[in-house]
């Protein structure tokens, strides 16, 4: 993402964060719900990952 365009650098970093919580918190809460619901690390695998991409990008 380039952030060069007329005030983009701004209001990309607030998305980002505002993107960046709400998936990590929409990924701990499927885990919680998903790990009581069938103990499953593949699936835990899975969800670590894609955290992980989230805050890697």
């Amino acid at each position: 993402m380039k952030g060069n365009e007329k005030g983009g650098r701004d209001v990309e970093s607030v998305y980002k964060k505002i993107f960046t919580g709400a998936a990590v918190f929409l990924t701990v809460f499927l885990m919680v719900r998903i790990n009581i619901k069938a103990q499953n690390p593949g699936l835990m695998l899975i969800f670590a990952a894609a955290a992980s991409l989230v805050f890697f990008t």
